[in-house]
């Protein structure tokens, strides 16, 4: 099967806020959120997978924000708190690389 698209983590620092969505091309979605925020956004956290057995990009991304449910401000928007915070610690130090198709 085809390259289904990414799962995303847009970070605004200043805010201590994450979105999580999912996108074709992350980097023209980056590009159109930042035109629309306050604040400066970087993408700190890429995922893709090829979908197979009924599993794709969609599903990625509804169980990232399953997972991270109780830090949902409003819509993809969630706080940078708990177990959200240290999975994306490694990425926001730039100890860990985003890593894309």
């Amino acid at each position: 099967m085809a390259f289904d698209g990414y799962v995303y983590f847009f970070y605004a620092r200043e805010v201590n806020r994450v979105k999580i969505g999912k996108a074709i091309n992350w980097r023209t979605r980056l590009a159109q959120m930042q035109s629309l925020s306050p604040v400066y956004l970087r993408c700190v956290y890429l995922d893709f997978l090829i979908p197979e057995n009924g599993h794709n990009v969609t599903m990625l991304e509804r169980e990232f924000q399953e997972r991270f449910k109780q830090y949902r401000l409003w819509g993809e928007w969630f706080e940078v708190k708990g177990e959200l915070a240290e999975f994306l610690k490694p990425y926001i130090l730039g100890k860990a690389k985003v890593r894309e198709l």
